[in-house]
């Protein structure tokens, strides 16, 4: 970590659209964990909105979106969170996990791997949380680096200006595979009546759990987002129009957020508001993480090791150039062994195996969650 970070949280769940008096938890499904200091033997702290300096550790931020219906929600994003809480006790942080954002990733991979093999025993042993599941996203801010993992559709965002918002994260969802296809946009999958059909998540007995993870940089005045699809699913991500190229109506993440800067609780308060104008109808969690001290941005939202290897056009041509001269070669080569009337065998061409298709995990539906109200 060459240049001092410093940061400032702020983090919230709420039973928000799915509030109960009489469900368990409220009815909240979702559970969110944030470690401002992995460095330390204290787990779970943090500032609410004060500035204060990265641990050499780094800080870590989750959200687990619970689903399954009655508490069955609740105890599988509770029993993620738990698995992530062991998965980053200060003694299991080795230098070698540390290394490298390749390592960071593979790391916190192998814990998503690990919840979701929790919540199945879970599931199996207790007949009230069968078929219970959830999603989880987890970002790892380490020095100016941010590593996000996923299985799921909660989201990661980063908002920086001048660009402004963009998610860090791709949806493991319905309507993001059909938005990849072509089939629709993505304002229309917003608005789409199967939003809520996730196609990877924890519990889901027919697969193991397939994360993602995704590098980039972060710089002074970065803000990032972690939230369940109770806040992403009622406010677009920036201002969007309809057909007629008219404004959409109703707040959107990209404003709030540059509206309320100045601090990270207001922030929160103000897309708890513009949510529940939006007629919310699920639990909502957020996690607000400002850098307020780093690196100056050098490029746009640039993510590192996660991008295709480009090779260079030069490069390229040199290797085909040397192919064909090697063809040539064995052509002319092959004419005077024949000329010579010796018999020329014909090389045996290896083919490789085609790759095999990747085997996706079957659709499952998120019954949306009941709600709850955490303080943090």
């Amino acid at each position: 970590m060459a240049q001092k970070i410093k940061i400032r949280l702020a983090a919230y769940t709420d039973p928000a659209g799915k509030w109960n008096e009489s469900a368990p938890n409220k009815g909240n499904e979702d559970n969110l964990f944030v470690d401002a200091d992995l460095s330390n033997d204290i787990q779970g702290q943090f500032l609410a909105d004060e500035v204060q300096d990265l641990g050499e550790a780094g800080c870590l931020m989750v959200v687990a979106d619970g689903m399954g219906g009655m508490n069955a929600g609740e105890v599988a994003s509770a029993v993620a969170i738990e698995t992530v809480k062991a998965g980053f006790e200060k003694s299991r942080l080795t230098a070698s996990v540390l290394s490298s954002a390749d390592s960071r990733a593979r790391y916190m991979e192998g814990i998503v791997v690990d919840a979701d093999a929790a919540i199945k025993k879970k599931s199996n042993s207790d007949k009230e949380c069968e078929g219970m599941g959830s999603t989880l996203i987890l970002a790892w801010l380490f020095g100016d680096t941010l590593t996000v993992t996923w299985c799921g559709d909660s989201r990661a965002y980063l908002f920086r200006e001048p660009e402004g918002i963009r998610q860090i994260s791709k949806d493991h969802s319905y309507v993001q595979g059909l938005v990849d296809e072509g089939k629709i946009t993505e304002e229309e999958a917003f608005v789409h009546p199967y939003g809520n059909i996730v196609t990877r998540s924890l519990g889901d007995p027919s697969a193991k759990a397939k994360p993602d993870s995704v590098s980039l940089s972060v710089c002074r005045g970065d803000i990032i987002l972690l939230c369940s699809d109770g806040l992403s699913g009622v406010l677009r991500d920036r201002k969007s129009y309809d057909r007629d190229g008219a404004l959409l109506p109703g707040k959107n993440l990209e404003d709030i957020i540059r509206a309320n800067r100045s601090s990270m609780t207001a922030c929160r308060t103000a897309l708890w508001e513009a949510a529940e104008a939006a007629e919310w109808y699920d639990n909502v969690t957020a996690i607000l993480c400002e850098i307020t001290e780093g690196p100056e941005a050098s490029s746009p939202h640039k993510t590192i090791e996660s991008e295709p290897v480009r090779r260079c056009p030069w490069k390229t041509l040199g290797i085909v150039l040397g192919i064909l001269l090697l063809c040539c070669g064995l052509f002319f080569l092959g004419k005077h062994y024949l000329g010579s009337g010796q018999k020329v065998e014909e090389p045996e061409t290896v083919c490789p195996a085609p790759a095999e298709e990747p085997s996706g995990s079957p659709e499952q539906q998120a019954t949306p969650p009941e709600p709850v109200l955490t303080e943090v």
